[in-house]
């Protein structure tokens, strides 16, 4: 299996076709690469693609802390260097799609495209709140307080789990698969289960969205109960090159229930959007320089 070590920790990642053409896939929370792993091994010729495990998941290490949207930019900043990766584009699911989507803010340079695949909108958890959106998942009332409670069942009873994994992907036949999905979520770190939940409930990007002039494609499931299609769509509208697709009878992992249709609606997106790199560096170095005035650096 290989390995990047990204400072203060070992980040696996598997790897797929052998084209030029790279595309960088993160996965989201309870997950591994292997929520990518149908994508891997049907990527049309001309792309190669890579799919690193989070820290705390999957087969890399599990550090005691970091488990935050704005650490995993870091780590995926530091993956992508150690490989020596070209400008590429990024996809990233659930709350990958936040981890892709904080990358882009802040390193917009380094990308060609962005996909977001059933991501939390730009808003974070917020909106969940608000909504109801996820009461499936969280069992009733969605608190934070609750769903801690919560994390602390999925470590013990696999039957939880697996029920919530299936909402999640409902029309995944695959058993063998599924099975696999299931053994990596039990896997993942109560570190990292605790701290993706507080860092999705702090996260929110609203009021960077409007200069981020990357392509962005936001897909998701009609069949999501977990993120309402409404705040996705609003997302994509306030980006400046954003569109947003909703997906009929799909849930929340659409690259898992219909990978050969998400393959082909990916590198269409990505074949429409050839990159200007003078422009789009430009672009990027004012875009850092903004963000970094506004933060302090």
């Amino acid at each position: 299996m290989p390995f990047v070590n990204t400072s203060d920790f070992d980040m696996h990642y598997e790897t797929g076709g052998q084209g030029k053409s790279v595309l960088v896939f993160v996965h989201g929370n309870f997950a591994s690469w292997r929520w990518w792993q149908p994508i891997l091994k049907g990527i049309s010729r001309g792309y190669r693609a890579y799919a690193p495990d989070m820290r705390g998941c999957g087969d890399s290490d599990r550090p005691v802390d970091g488990y935050t949207i704005a650490q995993h930019a870091d780590d995926l900043d530091r993956f992508i260097r150690a490989l020596e990766l070209p400008r590429l584009h990024l996809v990233g699911h659930s709350l990958g799609g936040c981890v892709a989507m904080e990358y882009a803010l802040s390193r917009p340079r380094h990308l060609k495209t962005l996909t977001l695949v059933a991501p939390a909108p730009a808003e974070g958890q917020t909106v969940l709140k608000s909504t109801g959106a996820g009461n499936a998942f969280w069992g009733g009332t969605n608190t934070v307080e609750r769903a801690y409670r919560w994390l602390g069942v999925l470590g013990i009873d696999r039957k939880v789990l697996r029920r919530v994994l299936k909402q999640m992907a409902p029309t995944l036949v695959d058993d063998v698969r599924f099975e696999a999905l299931v053994d990596d979520a039990i896997r993942m770190s109560h570190g990292a289960a605790a701290g993706h939940l507080k860092s999705l409930q702090e996260w929110d990007v609203r009021s960077e969205l409007a200069d981020l002039d990357l392509p962005v494609l936001i897909v998701g499931g009609q069949n999501d109960e977990l993120i309402p299609a409404e705040a996705l769509q609003q997302t994509a509208a306030n980006l400046p090159n954003g569109r947003f697709i909703l997906w009929p009878r799909v849930g929340h992992t659409p690259q898992l229930e219909r990978p050969e249709r998400f393959i082909r609606i990916l590198i269409k997106f990505i074949e429409q959007h050839p990159a200007d790199s003078i422009k789009q560096f430009r672009k990027g170095f004012c875009r850092i320089w903004s963000r970094c005035i506004k933060k302090g650096c």
